[in-house]
């Protein structure tokens, strides 16, 4: 399921547009307009939502499972030894 979130911190970081709508973090009026037009175009384009939920767990097994973050912290140590 792709997401829509602020483009801010952690979840920012995360979510790109190949996965997910990213709304920039702007006033409460201008948020609550981004997140429901990202809503409706969701809800309008059920082909996006596949292809953005597919990328979206490509990306996540990619680059943020435990074993990939294990992988690159394990490589930093051993290169400090």
């Amino acid at each position: 399921t792709p997401l829509v979130c602020f483009k801010h911190q952690g979840v920012g970081e995360v979510v790109d547009g190949t996965c997910g709508i990213a709304v920039e973090p702007r006033s409460y009026e201008q948020a609550v307009s981004d997140f429901a037009a990202a809503m409706i175009c969701f809800a309008n384009d059920r082909g996006l939502v596949e292809r953005l939920g597919l990328e979206g767990r490509r990306r996540v097994l990619g680059h943020f499972s435990w074993k990939n973050k294990f992988d690159a912290a394990d490589l930093i140590y051993r290169s400090l030894t």
